[in-house]
């Protein structure tokens, strides 16, 4: 996931009373939690990532996704990161997707190794696709710095449901590093885990322990 600064955008208006994949800037009235279930759609049959974000308080979605591509070993997106401050946004939820589908490939190129047991593919593809990677970290904290004034969390919707971020300093300078550091825990949670949910508890967990003090980070799994 990576981020373009922009300070203009012009949004038209969607296609469709539902969120759908696009690279062409729209927007949608719909609550929150509506949309959250189309994301949940998009994630069970979309083959690629999108970016959105909601507008707390207008019940707006803006998709702000303008470049997405997909190969064997790459899978990643490309979006606009808005003036929420300059078009005086004082509460927001940034929003990506990650489809079924890649975990499906990640946990089949796994297995046809044959070297890792059935258990510790499963753990550590179901982690590494609900939570957010150093990259997404970092591209977070970039919406911050541009968009001080905005009171901005960062959500992740995959198969296993959705993840929270939240920070309380996005300024600090070893946050990614740091970071790094966390995740790498990722194999060992995942092999002593006895399931998927575990696995992604026992991460979540691990972060907010580690992360104390800069961000942390929820799970809402899929009923």
């Amino acid at each position: 996931m990576k981020s373009n600064r922009t300070n203009r955008m012009e949004f038209e208006r969607a296609e469709s009373e539902r969120l759908y994949l696009s690279t062409e800037p729209y927007f949608l009235v719909k609550d929150q939690k509506t949309g959250e279930k189309d994301l949940e759609t998009l994630v069970d049959s979309g083959k690629v990532e999108s970016a959105w974000v909601f507008v707390a308080g207008h019940s707006l979605w803006l998709n702000i996704g303008y470049e997405t591509y997909t190969d064997t070993e790459t899978h990643m997106i490309k979006y606009y990161n808005l003036d929420l401050d300059g078009n005086g946004i004082k509460r927001a939820t940034h929003y990506y997707n990650h489809p079924r589908i890649f975990e499906e490939e990640y946990y089949n190129k796994l297995m046809a190794s044959g070297e890792l047991s059935e258990k510790f593919s499963k753990n550590i593809n179901a982690v590494n696709i609900a939570i957010p990677s150093d990259v997404d970290i970092e591209g977070y904290r970039t919406y911050l710095r541009y968009n001080p004034r905005c009171r901005m969390d960062f959500r992740i919707a995959s198969p296993h449901g959705i993840v929270n971020v939240d920070f309380e300093d996005a300024l600090n300078e070893d946050t990614v590093e740091k970071y790094n550091s966390v995740i790498k825990a990722m194999p060992i949670i995942a092999d002593i885990s006895t399931n998927t949910k575990s696995a992604i508890s026992d991460m979540v967990d691990t972060i907010n322990q580690e992360m104390s003090g800069i961000f942390s980070v929820a799970m809402r799994y899929r009923e």
